[in-house]
């Protein structure tokens, strides 16, 4: 079964890989990366474990389209003991961008999320703003932050009852690539950070996401990735807690 269901993931993993290196012959406007990540232990206890990560960008003139998508999902089964759900979570964020003199900026956005342990069943956060690019020697290297306002709805599994409200939208994303470190040809290291307060009392509720990423290039478009992501909010459950950090090492393609 354990053999089967890694099968399913890779044979679902390299179709999206197909359609979007097909994108980009056709479209060279359109780059990014896709990740991937498994774990599978057979013995007293048996884990599987499966991680995505998916960064799309399309550029058109003063256009630009950007998704997002990050999936993680772990089980432990125990002999003798009920299978255990240890990870079931998505986050998701499209972006789109106009840009106007001098790397200026407007944007509309739609995150979402899902977190089953953390009796997250569903959220999605719309937002509005504006913000600037700064570039530095090159396109490689940028650093962009924007402010906007949005509407977080979220639906809790349990008993919890469904939260909604307005929030601040502050973001803050970049990248930075090191050229020639020893024998390495180069080094990457980017990320993003989100937050979004409630718009009249920052303690009451807020949403915080952020990642970063430091690839290293191993054969042409062929790349090894560290992720670490840092996520925090106001969880209803006391005993989840608002914090969790993660760390990945993940193999995939930039193109």
């Amino acid at each position: 079964m354990a053999f089967f269901q890694f099968n399913k993931i890779l044979k679902h993993s390299l179709y999206i890989v197909f359609i979007s290196l097909n994108l980009y012959a056709e479209n060279p406007m359109v780059d990014g990366n896709i990740h991937l990540g498994f774990e599978l232990e057979n013995g007293v206890n048996e884990k599987h474990k499966k991680d995505f990560l998916l960064n799309l960008n399309y550029q058109k003139e003063k256009e630009e389209l950007q998704l997002y998508l990050d999936y993680a999902y772990e089980t432990t089964k125990t002999e003798n003991r009920p299978k255990v759900e240890n990870k079931d979570e998505l986050i998701g964020v499209l972006t789109y961008q106009k840009f106007l003199e001098n790397k200026h900026f407007y944007y509309a956005s739609i995150a979402g999320d899902y977190d089953r342990p953390k009796h997250i069943l569903n959220r999605y956060i719309p937002s509005l703003g504006y913000g600037k690019k700064y570039l530095f020697a090159g396109q490689s290297k940028w650093v962009e932050p924007s402010l906007g306002i949005g509407y977080a709805t979220t639906e809790y599994t349990e008993h919890f009852p469904e939260k909604n409200f307005a929030v601040l939208a502050l973001k803050l994303q970049g990248n930075y690539k090191f050229e020639k470190i020893g024998h390495l040809n180069n080094l990457t290291l980017d990320g993003f950070a989100i937050y979004y307060p409630h718009i009249s009392s920052f303690s009451k509720d807020w949403i915080f996401r952020s990642k970063f990423n430091l690839t290293l290039p191993i054969y042409d478009f062929f790349s090894v990735k560290l992720a670490t992501s840092w996520i925090n909010d106001s969880n209803p459950d006391p005993t989840i807690g608002n914090n969790k950090t993660t760390y990945k090492l993940l193999f995939g393609f930039d193109f």
